[in-house]
């Protein structure tokens, strides 16, 4: 795959498989979990159970971040009625669960969006992106540090001018903090500041 078909295609296989082999698992749970959340808007009868499941997929979070362990994870699951299938080697259940369910089952009209995910949360790795350390100033990690927390993804623009202060003339992360679409938990600019895989 060339550059130009990365950032014009969407065929979802094709572009996971270009980046799951050097992705995180934090980054395989984040993306599967914010392509979760993407369902209530194509289908609205999936509202009500998005209700019951958020708790579920937070927990997901939480062990994305690692913060809780499998075990923890497969309890809370238990508890919402719903046995979590994971593979034999716990470590690795997201990208042999999760995030290839998602990437072989979402079909137009969600195709796009599933493919805008994966640009969010990977990045384009054709152009690695090195941080520099005199851009990491105290404004410039509390602004992420929030973002992160809180989801408060709509102060991105006000981190790339924070990043601009700092010296930061890197053209793709500017343009990723200040352009359209949604943002997610992994955010690969973010995770960028943050030290994050």
């Amino acid at each position: 795959m060339t550059e130009k078909e990365w950032l014009d295609s969407a065929e979802l296989s094709r572009l996971f498989k270009l980046v799951e082999r050097k992705a995180s698992q934090r980054k395989c749970v984040l993306f599967a979990v914010a392509c979760h959340h993407l369902s209530p808007a194509y289908d609205p009868s999936f509202h009500e159970r998005m209700k019951k499941d958020s708790e579920k997929y937070e927990v997901a979070v939480q062990f994305a971040d690692g913060h809780i362990d499998v075990a923890e994870v497969r309890r809370h699951w238990l508890r919402s009625g719903e046995e979590l299938s994971l593979p034999e080697r716990g470590e690795e259940w997201a990208k042999q669960g999760w995030a290839y369910q998602v990437v072989w089952d979402y079909e137009d009209p969600l195709e796009v969006d599933v493919a805008a995910l994966i640009w969010e949360i990977f990045g384009n790795p054709f152009r690695p992106v090195t941080f520099a350390p005199e851009w990491k100033t105290s404004t410039v990690t509390a602004l992420a540090e929030t973002i992160y927390a809180d989801r408060t993804f709509g102060n991105l623009p006000v981190l790339a001018d924070a990043l601009e202060d700092a010296g930061c003339d890197h053209a793709d992360i500017l343009s990723h903090c200040r352009g359209p679409g949604s943002h997610v938990r992994g955010c690969w600019v973010v995770d960028l500041v943050l030290g994050k895989e």
